[in-house]
C-alpha cells in the first residue's frame, strides 16, 4: 500500500484548517462533515522517537487533530499530528513539530499479528467505519460531544518502526449514539510485520490525565477565532 502524503504547514494554515472543521461540528454541518469523512479511510504518520511522557504519566502520547485544507477550490481532510509533549504554549516554532497528514484510502493487512487486540477485532472495527459511517455521523453530530476534535494515541501504539497507518474505525459501545464510538486502528509497520494496537481515545469527551482539555493547546488556539 502506498503511503499517504505527510508534509508541513504554517501554524496559520493549521489553525484555519482546524477552525473550518470545528465550525461544522453541529447539525448545520451534517452534509459537509459527511463529505469530508467519506474522502478516505486512513492517514499515515511518522513515529517521533523523541516523544516523552508528561509527568506524572509514565507513557507518552500523540495528538491527531482533524482539519480542512482548501486545495485549488476543493476541501481536503488532513490530520495534524504532534507529540503531546510539544502540544503546549512553551514550544517554540510549534509548527515544525506538526505533521500534516493527508487523508487517503487503503486496505489494512489481513495477515497481521495481534498487539493489544486480535487482528479480527481490528478488522471488524475498520469495517464498522466503512459500513456505518454515515449513520454514525447523523446520530452524533447533534449530541453534546458531537464529532471528535482530536484523537489521543499512546506512543506504545507506534513503538516499532517509523511509519504507521491509521485506519478510521468504529468501536462497539452500546450506550453511545448509534452504538459506536470513533476509533483509530494503528497498523504498526515494521518491514512486512503488521501489529494492531488499541487504546486510542477520541476527544471530546475530555477527562483527566492524557485527555484533560488543558493538554490540547492547538485546540485553544482556535477558540473564539
Amino acid at each position: 500500500m502506498e503511503l499517504s502524503e505527510i508534509t508541513t504547514m504554517r501554524l496559520s494554515e493549521i489553525k484555519k484548517a482546524m477552525r473550518t472543521w470545528s465550525d461544522q461540528r453541529n447539525q448545520a454541518g451534517l452534509i459537509k462533515m459527511a463529505s469530508w469523512l467519506n474522502q478516505g479511510n486512513m492517514f499515515d504518520y511518522n513515529r517521533d522517537p523523541n516523544n516523552t511522557p508528561i509527568p506524572p504519566a509514565q507513557e507518552a502520547f500523540i495528538h491527531a487533530y482533524p482539519g480542512i485544507v482548501n486545495e485549488n477550490g476543493v476541501d481536503v481532510l488532513y490530520f495534524f499530528v504532534i507529540s503531546a509533549c510539544y502540544d503546549n504554549s512553551s514550544t517554540p516554532n510549534i509548527e515544525n513539530c506538526i505533521q500534516a497528514c493527508k487523508i487517503a484510502t487503503g486496505s489494512p493487512s489481513q495477515t497481521g499479528q495481534s498487539g493489544d487486540i486480535p487482528v479480527q477485532e481490528a478488522l471488524d472495527r475498520i469495517n464498522n467505519w466503512d459500513n456505518n459511517l454515515d449513520t454514525w455521523i447523523t446520530d452524533n453530530i447533534g449530541t453534546t460531544n458531537s464529532i471528535f476534535q482530536a484523537f489521543v494515541i499512546p506512543q506504545l501504539d507506534s513503538s516499532v518502526g517509523t511509519t504507521h497507518h491509521s485506519f478510521f474505525a468504529l468501536k462497539v459501545e452500546s450506550t453511545a449514539p448509534s452504538g459506536y464510538v470513533a476509533d483509530l486502528i494503528i497498523e504498526d509497520v515494521d518491514g512486512a510485520t503488521f501489529t494492531y494496537f488499541d487504546m486510542v481515545r477520541p476527544v471530546p469527551p475530555f477527562g483527566g490525565g492524557a485527555t484533560a482539555e488543558s493538554r490540547f493547546y492547538l485546540l485553544s488556539l482556535i477558540e473564539g477565532s
